[in-house]
């Protein structure tokens, strides 16, 4: 249409990163009802290839982000949509997250029809997070806890026809699919989420014509907290093969974090506090970690890096 910018979004295919997208997309054409002029190119990554190998035996979470990356790159479109916690904390080069969407829920959430604390002795529970793992171990040490691969509703189909006592998920992702699931969201301050689970991200090359577009949906709360969690993950040098939760919650100008790092038995463990003002995250962040390396954070994230 005359006078209108065409953007182009990038997006994995599953359902989840479709209805995500249409949050960006709805988002924009919110704001700019008559200057831009919205697509959508859906890619196919590694990491959707390969659907039944584990995260870590085919290069962790950035196979579902670097190649909707390059096709931003390459110019064929215009933003990538990720969820944040599957960007690495180091970007490729050139490249900005400039939106941040408000995320409806952080939390794990434990799909099933018992409780974490009703399950049965040794019950068959699935997740493909090594965080997820350590935790639920932690505070069921008898669980017997299964990888588990597929989208969202996948797993949760893997559930419903027995194949799992339950499944350990997202509560955004339910919430964002709509699913009508028996579930139980689980104590963040037990469950500690991973740095930046919940948001959607936007990402483009930086100085693109498109990234004022972006900044004007960005939300800064959700920003602040994610910032907080990724710069905590980044000071340890965590990963996606590392049992490290991060959350924060910022309050007026006080921001509290609240961090972890487990064995990936969930047997030991070693966790930091702290309300901190915002505008000192990333020197808090620094503080958090090193707290944290104090008390044996570095031996049990060397162990998550051999596998145990």
């Amino acid at each position: 249409m005359p006078g209108r910018r065409t953007m182009t979004l990038a997006t994995r295919g599953s359902e989840l990163a479709l209805v995500q997208t249409q949050e960006v997309w709805d988002a924009l054409a919110a704001r700019f009802p008559s200057e831009l002029e919205l697509r959508k190119a859906v890619v196919k990554t590694s990491g959707d290839v390969l659907a039944d190998a584990a995260l870590r035996d085919f290069g962790g979470k950035g196979a579902f982000v670097t190649e909707i990356d390059e096709r931003v790159r390459a110019g064929e479109a215009d933003v990538a949509v990720h969820s944040l916690k599957d960007i690495p904390t180091k970007m490729g080069q050139g490249f900005v997250v400039a939106a941040i969407l408000p995320r409806p829920a952080f939390e794990d959430a434990l799909v099933s029809d018992r409780t974490l604390e009703t399950l049965s002795h040794g019950a068959r529970i699935g997740t493909s997070s090594v965080r997820r793992r350590a935790m639920l171990l932690r505070a069921r040490p008898d669980l017997q806890v299964a990888e588990i691969r597929g989208n969202v509703p996948t797993r949760v189909a893997k559930w419903r026809r027995g194949d799992y006592d339950g499944v350990v998920l997202s509560a955004a992702g339910l919430l964002r699919l709509g699913i009508d699931a028996a579930h139980e969201v689980l104590d963040p301050e037990v469950f500690v989420p991973e740095p930046g689970q919940g948001a959607v991200a936007c990402v483009c090359r930086a100085g693109a014509r498109v990234e004022s577009y972006l900044r004007a949906i960005d939300d800064p709360t959700t920003r602040v907290e994610v910032e907080a969690e990724r710069e905590v993950l980044h000071a340890l040098g965590g990963g996606c093969v590392a049992p490290v939760g991060v959350h924060a919650t910022l309050r007026g100008d006080a921001l509290t974090i609240h961090a972890i790092v487990l064995s990936l038995d969930g047997r030991t463990a070693v966790a930091a506090h702290r309300t901190v003002a915002a505008k000192d995250l990333r020197r808090e962040a620094d503080a958090i970690a090193e707290e944290l390396r104090a008390m044996g954070a570095d031996a049990l994230l060397e162990q998550a890096r051999r596998g145990g």
